[in-house]
């Protein structure tokens, strides 16, 4: 089921009135698939800094708010 919608989907991308007229339906699945490998890859590295960044937030906070805490204000 899926196969056929990714084939119905770059039949019409290579059709006529479609973005991809003229290029072979596999080489737009070829490329969708490696374009969607980078944006995932992207995303991910992406997301590990947002990750690392969070997790020093969280620990310079903590510091932050025992020391005010230990020195009484």
């Amino acid at each position: 089921m899926f196969l056929a919608v990714i084939q119905q989907a770059a039949n019409a991308a290579t059709g006529p009135n479609g973005p991809f007229y003229g290029y072979p339906p596999w080489l737009v699945v070829l490329v969708g698939a490696f374009v969607a490998a980078l944006v995932l890859w992207i995303f991910s590295k992406l997301l590990k800094w947002a990750l690392w960044i969070l997790i020093l937030v969280v620990i310079v906070g903590g510091i932050v708010t025992a020391a005010k805490m230990y020195l009484g204000k």
